[in-house]
C-alpha cells in the first residue's frame, strides 16, 4: 500500500474515532459521575487559584478530593480545556476523548514497531494489514469507547502507557538511535504512574522490564562478538525514570500513597483471616497451619481474581457488572472477537513467539493490580492491557483471512476481509444503538442523573433566603455537584474548608446548606429541603407537625419516575 493511501486511511479512522468519542459528549453518558465533577472542579480551582478546593497549592502526587487521594495527572490534563471552555461536562471529558483517539492512532505505530523488534522476517502485507486492522478494532472497541467518553483517569493512563511502549519499541528497532527515545518513554510511563492508581504498579514494572530486555538482548549480541557491553542508555534512562518517580516513591508511606490501596486491597479483608483461623482450628492433620495459612488463602483469592478477568462472560457476554464500566449489552469485547483472540494467540505462539511472550507479560502485569483488589473482574483497572489484547485480535483476524483465502479459494483476501469487517460493524451498530438509546436510560441513576437540575435551585434558595437548606446525600457527593454546577468561586470554598463539617474530606455543610444522610437531622421549622426517595416521609412529618410545604422543584427520572423533590416548609 502506498504511503499516502496508508496515512489517509489512518487519518480517516482517527476522525471517525474522534466522532464516536466526542458525539453528544455532554449527554452520553447522561450526566457526570461524581469522580468527574471532582476532577473538573479541582481543575477549575487550579486554573483559577493555583490551589485545589481544599486550599493545597499545586498538588504533585495526588489531590485530596473526597479523601481518596486521586492521582494528579488527569486534574492537570483537564486544566487547559476547563480554562478554555469553562467548567462544563464537555471540558472535563475532553482529555479522555483526546486520549481515546491517541490510543487508536497509537495502535498503528505500536503494531508496526512490534513486528520490527520481535520478527526477523514477515511479509509486508501481514505487517501493514495487522496495523490497520488494529486501528479498525480500536476505533469501534466497546471497551475503549466506554472509557473514552467520560473523564476516566485510566483512559489517559492507558494512552500514556501505549505511547511509552511505542517509544521503547522505536529504540529497540533502531539501536543506533540516541537515548532520547528511552527518555521519552520514561516520561510517558512516569506520567501514567501519576495518573491512575493501578498504573503506579503497571507503568514502572513495564518500563523497567523493557529496559532489562533491552540490556540482555544487547548483552547477548555483544558476548557473541567477544565484546563487553555496558548498558549506558538503559542506565541513564533508568536513573532518569527513578528521578521522575521520586515524589511518588516518597509518598508511599503517606495517605497520598496508601489510602486507595487500603480501601480496595483484598489484604485488608478480615474475612479471609477469620476463615484461615477457623480452618486451622478445625483441621488437625499435620501441615494444616501451612495449608490454611492466611497468605495461602490470599494467594487463592489473587489467582481466582486474575482468572476471572479471562472468563467468557466477562470478555464476550456481559462485561463488568458495574453499569458505569460496561453497558451489559456485550462483554468488554464483541462476541466475534472470541474467534480472533483464539486465532491470534495460536498464530503468535506458532509464528511469533517473542512477540507472544512480550504481549503475555504485558497482560499479566496489567491484570495484577486488579487481582489484588475487590470487585473482580474489573474492566476499569485492567484497561492498560487493552492495546495488547487488541493487537492479538488484529493479528488473529489477518492470519485467519489469509489462511481461509488460500485454503478455500472462494474469496480473495480483500473480499473476505470486507465480509468479516461488515459483520464486525453490524455488531458495533447494534451496540451503538443500545449505548445511545437504551444504556443512557438504564444507567441514569448510576451516573447521578438529576443533580444538574437540582443544584441551581439549591443555590438560588441558599443565596436569597436566611432559611437553612437541606440536601439529600442519597445519590452521593452532593456538595461537589453544588460547587460544579453553580461554578462556585474556589476561593470561597477554600476559605470554608477549615470551618465546615466534613466526612472524609467531603463537605457535608457549606454556609447555610446541610447535606444530610438521616431524615431525623432535619429540623422542619422554616427549613427548605431537597430530597431523593425520601420526600414522602418528610412530607408526612411536615403534616404531622401541622405545617405546610410548598414545592420548589420536581425532577423526574428519564423513565418518568419521581427522582428529586424540593419543598419549602412554612413556619
Amino acid at each position: 500500500m502506498k504511503k499516502n493511501i496508508l496515512y489517509a486511511t489512518l487519518i480517516t479512522f482517527a476522525i471517525l474515532a474522534l466522532f464516536l468519542r466526542g458525539f453528544n459528549l455532554g449527554g452520553l453518558p447522561i450526566s457526570p459521575y461524581w469522580e468527574e465533577v471532582a476532577l473538573g472542579y479541582d481543575a477549575y480551582s487550579i486554573a483559577e487559584t493555583g490551589k485545589d478546593h481544599h486550599g493545597t497549592p499545586w498538588p504533585l502526587v495526588a489531590f485530596e478530593s473526597f479523601g481518596d487521594w486521586k492521582p494528579s495527572g488527569y486534574f492537570y490534563a483537564a486544566v487547559p480545556s476547563v480554562k478554555l471552555l469553562g467548567l462544563t461536562v464537555q471540558a472535563v471529558r475532553l482529555p479522555s476523548v483526546i486520549a481515546g483517539v491517541a490510543v487508536v492512532v497509537g495502535m498503528f505505530y505500536f503494531s508496526m514497531r512490534i513486528f520490527e523488534v520481535f520478527t526477523e522476517k514477515i511479509p509486508p502485507q501481514i505487517k501493514v494489514a495487522t496495523s490497520l486492522v488494529a486501528v479498525f478494532m480500536a476505533t469501534f472497541s466497546p471497551w475503549l469507547l466506554q472509557f473514552s467518553r467520560a473523564a476516566w483517569e485510566v483512559n489517559l493512563a492507558t494512552a500514556l502507557i501505549l505511547w511509552g511502549m511505542i517509544c521503547v519499541l522505536e529504540y529497540l528497532a533502531h539501536r543506533n538511535k540516541s537515548v532520547a527515545y528511552l527518555l521519552l518513554s520514561g516520561i510517558f510511563f512516569a506520567l501514567a504512574a501519576y495518573t491512575y492508581h493501578s498504573t503506579r504498579v503497571i507503568g514502572p514494572i513495564l518500563f523497567l522490564s523493557t529496559l532489562l530486555y533491552s540490556f540482555f538482548s544487547k548483552y547477548t549480541l555483544s558476548t557473541r562478538k567477544k565484546r563487553i557491553y555496558f548498558p549506558k542508555n538503559e542506565f541513564i534512562a533508568g536513573i532518569f525514570f527513578l528521578v521522575l518517580l521520586f515524589p511518588l516513591l516518597r509518598s508511599l508511606s503517606s495517605a497520598e500513597g496508601t489510602q486507595r490501596f487500603a480501601e480496595t486491597s483484598i489484604f485488608s479483608d478480615l474475612s479471609i483471616i477469620i476463615e484461615s483461623n477457623e480452618l486451622q482450628s478445625k483441621v488437625t492433620v499435620p501441615g494444616a497451619n501451612l495449608l490454611f495459612h492466611r497468605y495461602v488463602l490470599f494467594g487463592r483469592e489473587v489467582v481466582t481474581n486474575m482468572v476471572s478477568h479471562f472468563s467468557i462472560d466477562f470478555l464476550f457476554v456481559h462485561g463488568d457488572q458495574n453499569p458505569r464500566h460496561s453497558t451489559g449489552y456485550t462483554g468488554i469485547l464483541f462476541p466475534l472477537d472470541a474467534v480472533f483472540l483464539v486465532a491470534g494467540w495460536y498464530f503468535l505462539f506458532k509464528k511469533q513467539k517473542k512477540a507472544a511472550l512480550f504481549l503475555l507479560v504485558w497482560i499479566l502485569i496489567g491484570v495484577l493490580p486488579a487481582s489484588v483488589s475487590h470487585a473482580a473482574p474489573h474492566a476499569l483497572r485492567i484497561l492498560p492491557i487493552a492495546p495488547a489484547l487488541l493487537f492479538v485480535l488484529a493479528y488473529g483476524f489477518v492470519q485467519l483471512v489469509f489462511l481461509l483465502s488460500k485454503s478455500q479459494n472462494l474469496f480473495s483476501v480483500r473480499t473476505l476481509s470486507t465480509i468479516i469487517a461488515v459483520v464486525y460493524l453490524l455488531q458495533f451498530f447494534a451496540y451503538w444503538r443500545h449505548y445511545t438509546a437504551i444504556y443512557k436510560v438504564e444507567s441514569s441513576l448510576e451516573w447521578q442523573y438529576g443533580y444538574a437540575e437540582v443544584m441551581p435551585v439549591v443555590h438560588k434558595y441558599a443565596s436569597t433566603t436566611d432559611e437553612p437548606v437541606f440536601v439529600s446525600r442519597t445519590y452521593g457527593r452532593p456538595a461537589m455537584y453544588y460547587f460544579f454546577y453553580n461554578k462556585i468561586d474556589p476561593r470561597q470554598v477554600q476559605a470554608r474548608d477549615a470551618v465546615e463539617r466534613m466526612d472524609q474530606s467531603e463537605f457535608i455543610t457549606y454556609e447555610s446548606i446541610v447535606f444530610f444522610d438521616s431524615l431525623s437531622s432535619i429540623p422542619l421549622e422554616g427549613a427548605i429541603f431537597v430530597a431523593a426517595d425520601q420526600s414522602d416521609e418528610l412530607l408526612q412529618r411536615v403534616q404531622s407537625e401541622g405545617k405546610k410545604a410548598s414545592k420548589i422543584i420536581d425532577v423526574e427520572g428519564v423513565e418518568g419516575t419521581k427522582l428529586w423533590e424540593g419543598y419549602a416548609v412554612t413556619r
